[in-house]
């Protein structure tokens, strides 16, 4: 228990790494190639490069968190994490085409190009869809438990299927190419099993009330013994 929740510490971390190179970092050295574009043309090559590196560097945070899924179950937060630093990204963005296009006209520059309306207009649809998402799924993505395991994904189903069968519960099957989910219906338990590269498998459970509680505990249970 205590290295698992080690390991679940260290996961939120590299999670939160994560989320701040995606808002903040890679956008504002995207904004700065676009102010050096206008400002000074000669640095937008070196600047370019920098948000290439920025960019890549991110593998580091994802690789990382990808071997602690391994380690231990964590609440699904990543999709909320990716949805703000998406939200960071367009309005860091935004906030960089319009300056520069405001910067533009005062050196006597035409900004009032097709283009640059297109890339607002994109900018505010992305946002407002980021954000209707976000509402939509605000809570949900805090009821599911995520982990990885270095097993296929037939073994993962196999236990799972056990699991659920020593508590008495059925559950209605559905496989949607490399994903298989079970749904307990009188619980409100969603279970969704699906097959990663390298042979591992991801599993997430979702838990919708609290009746099936004591269903997703018993479950993560037996997974964590095989």
């Amino acid at each position: 228990m205590g290295d698992s929740g080690d390991a679940a510490r260290r996961l939120v971390r590299w999670q939160k790494v994560i989320e701040y190179s995606q808002a903040v970092v890679v956008p504002t050295v995207l904004a700065l190639m676009m102010f050096s574009f206008v400002v000074a043309p000669s640095l937008l090559g070196k600047i370019m490069l920098v948000a290439i590196g920025a960019s890549a560097l991110t593998i580091i945070p994802a690789f990382k968190a990808q071997r602690l899924h391994h380690l231990c179950w964590a609440k699904n937060t990543m999709p909320k994490r990716m949805i703000a630093a998406l939200m960071g990204t367009i309005y860091i963005s935004l906030v960089g085409v319009l300056s520069v296009s405001l910067f533009s006209a005062h050196k006597g520059l035409n900004p009032l190009q097709p283009m640059t309306f297109a890339v607002i207009a994109g900018l505010l649809l992305g946002l407002a869809c980021t954000l209707a998402y976000r509402s939509k799924n605000k809570g949900r993505f805090e009821r599911m438990d995520v982990r990885f395991f270095n097993r296929p994904a037939s073994d993962i189903s196999s236990t799972v299927a056990s699991a659920l069968a020593e508590k008495g519960e059925e559950a209605e099957e559905t496989s949607k190419g490399n994903k298989t989910r079970l749904w307990v219906g009188d619980r409100k338990v969603a279970i969704v099993i699906a097959s990663q590269p390298l042979g591992s498998t991801e599993v997430v459970i979702e838990c919708a009330e609290l009746s099936g509680t004591d269903i997703c505990e018993h479950v993560k249970k037996r997974l964590d013994e095989i």
